[in-house]
């Protein structure tokens, strides 16, 4: 499988750490207002902070970001999601998972949650399957107890 590469969008921003690697992820606050080159200005309306145990039985934490704005969709609710081990990437909804991604064992299982400011779409436990595609947009499917299925996609920031 060929390597998954984020340009970083948000390297600017002051908020921007060192991941693992030579990944990037972000740091947020709930109402904090980020001004992203690819939409109006957003705020951080909630943060998920992600604990996975993956289907090849490793431990996986990072954070999501939900953020609001008044750009038309798919940006008007959208995500920063500090992907583990490819640093910060920008997540919109998506209709379905196309069916030639590959389903991605290591980045799959089950969650738990715990959540600050808006956690509208989410519970506290669930289930996480992530696939990538050939362009390298990752797509993830979730479900949560007592909501409905959510799909998701990563696309690389092109500048």
């Amino acid at each position: 499988m060929a390597p998954f590469l984020f340009q970083q969008p948000f390297a600017h921003h002051p908020k921007v750490i060192a991941g693992k690697g030579s990944a990037m992820d972000m740091r947020l606050s709930v109402g904090e207002t980020i001004s992203p080159d690819f939409c109006a200005s957003s705020t951080v309306i909630g943060i998920d902070h992600y604990t996975m145990q993956s289907f090849d039985d490793k431990r996986v934490e990072w954070d999501s970001y939900t953020l609001t704005s008044d750009s038309p969709e798919p940006y008007q609710r959208w995500w920063l999601v500090n992907t583990p081990g490819y640093g910060a990437s920008i997540v919109t909804a998506a209709a379905a998972v196309p069916r030639t991604a590959v389903f991605r064992n290591d980045m799959s299982g089950l969650v738990t949650l715990n959540s600050e400011g808006n956690a509208d779409l989410s519970a506290e436990v669930g289930a996480l399957a992530m696939y990538l595609d050939q362009s390298g947009a990752y797509y993830a499917e979730e479900v949560f107890q007592g909501a409905e299925r959510l799909v998701f996609v990563g696309r690389p920031y092109h500048s």
